[in-house]
């Protein structure tokens, strides 16, 4: 038997509350943004061994922190969503705790 996920409600912290949370991201970003991210490739950026960062257009950035350690990747913006969801809406400062991720806005 199949679940229809579109009528679950996503708990917090759990992996399915993030993708849904990503998907609303892609439908609330204004337009002139979304296409800059749509008709961009993914730029490498910066970042220490664990760590995976990219842009993508002009004010989109994502950071991943795949490792056991804090790491600090050379970006800031607005954090539009953070896997703990607790970092929506800061200031990102570069701080990734571990099997952290950010998708942020590098041009506010």
């Amino acid at each position: 038997m199949m679940t229809d996920l579109s009528r679950r409600r996503p708990r917090h912290g759990h992996a399915y509350a993030f993708l849904m949370a990503s998907v609303a991201l892609v439908g609330l970003a204004p337009l002139a943004h979304a296409q800059a991210v749509n008709g961009a490739a993914p730029a490498p950026a910066a970042a220490p061994a664990g760590a995976w960062a990219w842009r993508r257009g002009e004010q989109t950035a994502v950071a991943l922190n795949l490792s056991d350690a804090r790491v600090t990747v050379d970006l800031d913006g607005t954090v539009l969503i953070a896997t703990d969801r607790v970092r929506d809406g800061a200031e990102f400062d570069g701080e990734l705790a571990p099997w952290q991720g950010v998708v942020v806005d590098v041009g506010r």
